[in-house]
């Protein structure tokens, strides 16, 4: 909200917007990170351990979108 200059006060369909943003950009991250959990372990699990060791590290390298996850595992 801080981002698009809104507050509680202000215009309601402007806070409906943003809200439906933030409910679909955060679907999108849990499909990508589900998407990358649910691989071949064998094969992936040296990628799977990188991206958890830099979360570890506060270097958030996880893909955002489903497309991003895709391109990460080829």
């Amino acid at each position: 909200m801080s981002e698009r200059d809104l507050d509680e006060n202000g215009n309601s369909d402007d806070l409906k917007n943003v809200i439906v943003d933030s409910e679909h950009s955060s679907c999108d991250k849990y499909l990508a990170c589900l998407f990358i959990l649910v691989t071949n372990g064998g094969r992936y699990q040296g990628l799977k351990q990188a991206l958890d060791n830099q979360y570890l590290m506060d270097k958030d390298a996880y893909p955002c979108t489903l497309p991003q996850a895709l391109t990460l595992l080829e």
